[in-house]
């Protein structure tokens, strides 16, 4: 009923929907999308800030493998804002507003942009030191290894290159 409600729009029936069964939100439909897989591919933001602020996973995949983030339409820049706004934040050097997202939804620290890279990634490029050590003290028991070895968190500290030149 979640991912109806989402796919029409219904605000206050997903609200509804979210209180009465908040793990709701994890359930997956016969293809593996999610609720927010359809709020983002719907370009409903409404509906997918509702669930993100119930702990929808960000990194869930659908049978297809594809994220929440991959299924946004290009034509949907807002969505694909909100879901990279912990990416954002670390990278502006925001920590309190990293803070925040992470207090709201944790599974936004490891969703990957379509160059792989987690926000760690980008508060280490930007030189955010405060950022980029609170979110290795806090959340990572040892230092990822997730992106190929040309852009390892130690080695954008190093390079430290213009972002277009990784487009």
């Amino acid at each position: 009923m979640l991912h109806k409600a989402v796919q029409g729009g219904d605000v206050k029936k997903v609200k509804a929907l979210l209180k009465g069964n908040p793990h709701l939100v994890s359930s997956k439909d016969k293809n593996g999308k999610t609720s927010l897989h359809w709020a983002a591919f719907n370009g409903h933001k409404e509906e997918a800030v509702l669930l993100l602020a119930n702990k929808a996973d960000v990194n869930v995949k659908d049978i297809n493998r594809k994220t929440p983030l991959e299924v946004v339409p290009p034509d949907r820049p807002e969505i694909r804002a909100l879901l990279l706004a912990m990416h954002n934040a670390a990278g502006d050097g925001d920590l309190e507003k990293v803070k925040a997202l992470l207090k709201s939804n944790p599974d936004m620290l490891f969703l990957r942009d379509k160059n792989g890279c987690e926000p760690l990634h980008f508060a280490a490029y930007k030189g955010h030191n405060d950022v980029a050590e609170f979110l290795l003290a806090n959340f990572w028991p040892t230092t990822p290894t997730s992106m190929p070895r040309t852009r390892t968190v130690s080695r954008l500290c190093i390079w430290r290159r213009p972002m277009a030149a990784w487009k």
